[in-house]
């Protein structure tokens, strides 16, 4: 399976999913981050690749079957540049694919309302 993450920071989430066999892109917009999670990468043997980008501007080259957000929401300026990165994500995704989001509890009806009206 091939698995995004975005905003994956250090990689936390990206090494743990890895670990159970997939393959996966972590991104985010701090280069260190994406450079220490790189360097576990490597030292695990791991299939993770990294990409520094800003979300808000990342444009996705292929389709993938899980796409996993921890966090990142709350760091957005309003409701539309998340409503437009839930765009992103969720056309980014395979026909059978998920969206895993976890956020403050203050963008949930928005991330519902999206998701109930996108379909």
């Amino acid at each position: 399976p091939l698995s995004r993450i975005v905003g994956c920071g250090q990689g936390r989430d990206a090494l743990f999913i890895a670990r159970k066999g997939h393959t996966v892109l972590g991104i985010d917009i701090s280069e260190t981050g994406i450079s220490q999670m790189l360097e576990n990468t490597k030292r695990d043997d791991l299939r993770i690749n990294g990409m520094v980008a800003d979300v808000l501007n990342f444009v996705p080259s292929q389709n993938y079957d899980v796409v996993i957000m921890d966090r990142i929401l709350h760091m957005f300026n309003d409701d539309s540049e998340r409503t437009n990165v839930l765009r992103k994500v969720s056309t980014a995704l395979n026909a059978s694919g998920y969206v895993l989001i976890a956020d403050i509890p203050k963008h949930k009806a928005l991330i519902r309302d999206y998701f109930d009206n996108s379909q």
